[in-house]
């Protein structure tokens, strides 16, 4: 049986990246270089005016087993825009092939181990704004409405930004670490304390709230998230403060511009 085995191992050797490729329908315009300087993980370069991409990798995973091959395949056509609504599902997606390819890599006992490039001293710099101190603003709001028990980085996005956002990270020791981001269009000094503390409170919740699934389905703003965002004192007048004066301040910023 062993010798069945070795035979039947060198008859049908895994199927290369190209062989891989010309069986799927939807990656026909994806091609994959081994860069033999590439030392750790892998990428992918796309070309928006030909629509083509190309996956690059380390030579220590030309020859990775085809279960391997085809979660970078798969890992490299992950759509790049998607809808607000799936962001969260593309996440879980790429996440989910990068353990399984990083799990691969860590078995093979020369290839380079994964390090996280996540350096939480970067972001621990000068919180000040034009009015507000993110930092002040958060300790406040945590003492108020989360016992003072949340922990994270905060800093404010760049002048042009309208979106605030939270993000976990991994740092290189392992550890989880929570980075929000409030818009820099709320760095103005037109902006009322009541809304810079709402949209710090929306953010902090999904930290007290993280997203779960159900039914499939991501769920980043579900009942218990809007229930417990509505609690908040100023929600209402907040939400009507963005409708009001959110339009004022972006057409501002684009006269400065």
């Amino acid at each position: 049986m062993e010798t069945v085995s070795q035979l039947s191992l060198l008859l049908y050797p895994p199927a290369t990246f190209d062989e891989l490729i010309s069986r799927r329908h939807d990656c026909a315009a994806l091609s994959v270089a081994v860069n033999t300087r590439l030392r750790r993980g892998w990428q992918v370069r796309s070309q928006p005016l030909s629509s083509t991409r190309q996956l690059i990798i380390p030579s220590y995973l030309a020859d990775a087993p085809e279960e391997i091959k085809t979660c970078l395949i798969e890992w490299a056509l992950l759509p790049y825009r998607i809808s607000r609504l799936h962001k969260a599902v593309l996440r879980e997606r790429r996440s989910s092939l990068e353990k399984r390819i990083w799990s691969y890599i860590q078995s093979l006992p020369h290839a380079p181990r994964r390090g996280s490039r996540f350096n939480p001293a970067r972001f621990s710099g000068d919180t000040a704004g034009s009015v507000y101190d993110l930092r002040e603003v958060f300790d406040s709001v945590n003492a108020a409405w989360f016992e003072g028990k949340l922990a994270a980085l905060v800093r404010w996005g760049d002048a042009s930004s309208k979106t605030s956002y939270h993000m976990a990270k991994t740092d290189a020791a392992g550890n989880k670490v929570h980075l929000i981001t409030i818009a820099g269009l709320y760095n103005h000094p037109r902006v009322p304390r009541f809304a810079i503390e709402a949209i710090m409170h929306h953010e902090m919740l999904h930290i007290a709230i993280p997203p779960y699934r159900k039914n499939s389905r991501a769920v980043i703003h579900g009942k218990e998230f809007r229930e417990a965002e509505a609690k908040f004192t100023w929600f209402h007048e907040w939400r009507v403060w963005e409708r009001e004066q959110v339009p004022f301040l972006l057409k501002r910023r684009w006269f400065k511009r």
